[in-house]
């Protein structure tokens, strides 16, 4: 109760804190909406600060993502030997799953926390690595994206020819974090498909003790001459 007035409070007289008003606006992509920000400093800032809040729920959920990801994809294919890249990874759940499935596999993320020995600090609109030196992309973070032209053309940048993208998206209403409303992903996945053929989709359920949400599996392939 206490918590829904401090936010009908904030949004009455305006909040020195980006994006926790809720509002959203048509600027990301035609039929996409995006959460305002004053500007891309202000998104970073916003999205960096969840990590310290939530550690503790965040880590029992980052072990039992890593279970989920690992069963998941064990029925996918061969990950053996090949270099996977988690996009927004945080504690490195995914990274630590696709490693047990025998992947060389690394992950960046704005926050990784400290000490982290699976993720690297780095942002998922400006890769830190070199054209296409990876064979595989994943992903579960695509409504934490602020520009998805600059997100996608960086996955594809990375990709060996061949590789695929693998993405997860939350078909659910955005919350406190969340950048692009999935709700109707539609508009979203138009774009997607500007970049990339869908190979497969899969739906899916994420649950741990922090998350609870359905949604798709999307095996993508870069497009013919990107």
């Amino acid at each position: 109760m206490f918590r829904k007035l401090r936010r009908r409070i904030r949004k009455l007289l305006g909040s020195s804190r980006p994006g926790e008003t809720g509002e959203f606006e048509d600027v990301a992509a035609p039929g996409v909406r995006r959460r305002k920000y004053d500007s891309y400093d202000s998104y970073l800032r916003h999205q960096a600060e969840k990590l310290p809040r939530r550690i503790d729920r965040i880590r029992r959920s980052d072990a039992e993502y890593e279970q989920v990801v690992r069963a998941r994809f064990a029925q996918a294919g061969d990950f053996g030997g090949k270099s996977v890249l988690c996009l927004a990874a945080r504690l490195g759940g995914e990274v630590r799953a696709f490693k047990a499935l025998g992947a060389l596999a690394v992950g960046i993320d704005i926050a990784p926390g400290p000490d982290n020995p699976h993720v690297l600090h780095g942002d998922f609109h400006d890769i830190q690595f070199p054209d296409g030196c990876f064979d595989v992309a994943f992903t579960n973070s695509i409504d934490h994206v602020y520009d998805l032209d600059r997100f996608l053309r960086e996955v594809v940048r990375v990709l060996k020819p061949g590789g695929s993208f693998y993405l997860e998206c939350a078909e659910v209403n955005p919350r406190r974090y969340e950048v692009l409303d999935t709700s109707d992903p539609q508009a979203i996945l138009d774009k997607v498909r500007e970049f990339f053929d869908v190979d497969s989709e899969t739906e899916l359920v994420n649950e741990t003790s922090y998350v609870n949400w359905p949604g798709r599996l999307y095996r993508l392939a870069p497009k013919a001459g990107d």
